[in-house]
């Protein structure tokens, strides 16, 4: 019975505009469980980013699961330093180099969040829908960059590119 509720969720796009009602929204408390405290001017910041995301969770009909939403800069410099100690990109050689760590990144300012994207569904409606996701002011860094979630910004990288490279 699972089975056959899973298949015909995920089935056909008409089935996928069908569903689409009854996929849950993007919620204020599922954000804040993904990131460090939303408090002061960040609240207001993450209702303006709910209200957009949910327009395009709505669109797209594909259920969305947070992973990295906002960031303080101790966390953002956290999480480069993990990754020099990983030696991981942009830190191949193992060395922390503090001008390397992007402090411009949108999850510092409530305006990007990562979805776990696996199966790469949403990245494959996006590049179906790229159009749209432009008209609509959605941003995405590229997804070779995002193995396994996909990143969506609501305001334009420097580039102004709908899909760029972090």
């Amino acid at each position: 019975m699972i089975r056959k509720l899973l298949d015909w969720l995920l089935g056909s796009k008409k089935k996928e505009a069908k569903v689409a009602e009854a996929v849950p929204m993007v919620t204020f408390e599922e954000l804040q469980a993904v990131s460090d405290p939303i408090t002061g001017d960040n609240v207001k910041k993450t209702k303006e980013y709910l209200k957009k995301i949910n327009v395009f969770r709505k669109e797209c009909g594909i259920p969305m699961v947070a992973t990295s939403y906002y960031r303080s800069v101790e966390k953002q410099i956290e999480i480069y330093r993990r990754k020099a100690k990983n030696k991981q990109f942009p830190f191949a050689n193992g060395k922390f180099d503090m001008t390397k760590v992007p402090l411009k990144s949108k999850h510092l300012f409530c305006e990007a969040c990562d979805f776990a994207d696996v199966d790469k569904r949403l990245a494959e409606w996006v590049k179906e829908h790229l159009d749209w996701c432009a008209e609509n002011g959605f941003y995405f860094e590229d997804f070779k960059s995002t193995p396994s979630w996909i990143h969506i910004q609501i305001t334009p990288p420097k580039s102004g590119k709908t899909v760029f490279k972090p």
